[in-house]
């Protein structure tokens, strides 16, 4: 069955309303990225006249109620094999399996085997299957080949760059289309639990500074064979290296709001919340009240306004850089795997600036400053381009639930 057709009219042959199941990444609440592509996606489904459910991969009632405010209904996982999960199961239309960036094992192979089964179960009762919004790298791992060939030609694979439709067509020799990430369809959402740093940041703009929305995460450090050693403090340390620079040398008068992209795991050291917390020590002494953390909660549509009070948003997270392009910002990225080059591609002409090596950040931290104050005064050329690339970034989203 087709959800939407290409000139976006439902297809429905009656007044049946079709009913979606949208099978969340693997995730749990606190993950912005993950609220993100499931929020987008199941308003993008309501939108075209969906009844939503979606299969959340942890019983978390955080995620319940949040989901719930949006309009659709929850499966958990232990719902599933009961007579009242069967039965809901049994009433849905289509199936979108949410891929993101499981979907070559870098993470955990068992996620996305466990997704592909149950996919393939609901395609044995006619539902029609897409797998939407993923990345795929350089070396997918044999058990996630595996679950590609057992749900084969059943399902429509909807691929989030061109770098990663090339590699998974060649991996699997499967057909696919090429589409943009769902975050892309991310909208703002002002609120008067983000109404207290926006004022702050939009005082901050108004007397002339620049600001700066800085994540840190521990990923693209870890990622690389090069950095992999250094510990949390190490990493935070270097980052808070970089700030100083840029405001001894090119940026005076520089604000900051660090943002953590993932309030999960709060107690690691590793964590957003906990590398948050230490940039935040690192730089106060020297800025005062030109800095503060984001306050969390948040989800992205809060996330997408807050960016929007910025001049630049540097982020180790990919869907904060995909949220900053939608509220029209340049971000910058420490990335880590390869899905990074690929959604920068869907924007800029040009884009190998706006991605940092970690290990630079060590080496010459003088360099990293000097470039992040290039892109800052190329800032209006580049959000020019994200202007113009607007409504291509988000009929490309859209793309995700097509046939």
């Amino acid at each position: 069955m087709l959800p939407v057709k290409e000139d976006g009219t439902k297809s429905a042959k009656n007044n049946k309303v079709k009913r979606a199941l949208v099978i969340a990444p693997s995730g749990w609440w606190g993950s912005v990225g993950d609220d993100a592509l499931i929020r987008s996606t199941s308003t993008a489904l309501r939108e075209n006249g969906f009844e939503v459910f979606v299969l959340v991969n942890r019983e978390h009632h955080k995620w319940q109620n949040a989901l719930q405010q949006c309009g659709v209904s929850i499966i958990c996982p232990s719902m599933i094999f009961t007579p009242q999960g069967i039965k809901m199961l049994l009433m849905i239309d289509d199936v979108y399996v949410i891929g993101a960036d499981i979907m070559d094992g870098g993470y955990d192979t068992k996620a996305i085997t466990k997704r592909f089964t149950l996919a393939k179960i609901l395609r044995m009762f006619g539902k029609s299957i897409f797998v939407i919004s993923f990345s795929f790298n350089k070396k997918p791992k044999k058990e996630v080949l595996q679950a590609c060939k057992m749900l084969g030609k059943d399902a429509k694979y909807k691929v989030r760059d061109p770098r990663s439709l090339d590699r998974f067509k060649e991996a699997t020799g499967l057909s696919a289309e090429c589409v943009a990430d769902v975050g892309f369809l991310t909208r703002a959402k002002n609120s008067s639990s983000i109404a207290d740093f926006k004022s702050w940041a939009d005082h901050k703009r108004k007397k002339g500074f620049t600001l700066l929305l800085v994540n840190t995460s521990i990923g693209p450090f870890r990622s690389n064979p090069r950095t992999s050693h250094y510990s949390p403090d190490e990493v935070v340390d270097a980052i808070a290296v970089v700030l100083k620079e840029l405001k001894r040398l090119h940026l005076p008068q520089l604000a900051i709001g660090i943002v953590p992209h993932d309030f999960r795991n709060s107690n690691k050291a590793w964590s957003d919340m906990a590398l948050a917390e230490a940039l935040h020590v690192r730089l106060k002494p020297d800025m005062d009240n030109d800095i503060q953390i984001v306050p969390t909660p948040f989800d992205s549509p809060e996330m997408c306004a807050m960016a929007a009070s910025s001049d630049l948003v540097i982020t180790g997270r990919m869907h904060l850089a995909i949220i900053s392009i939608t509220a029209g910002v340049v971000p910058v990225s420490f990335t880590y795997q390869d899905k990074f080059e690929g959604m920068y591609e869907h924007v800029f002409d040009k884009s190998d600036k706006l991605m940092q090596p970690t290990d630079l950040l060590f080496d010459d931290p003088k360099a990293i400053a000097d470039q992040f104050k290039q892109i800052l005064d190329a800032r209006e050329g580049l959000c020019m381009e994200i202007a113009a690339s607007r409504n291509q970034i988000i009929a490309k989203a859209m793309r995700n639930f097509t046939l």
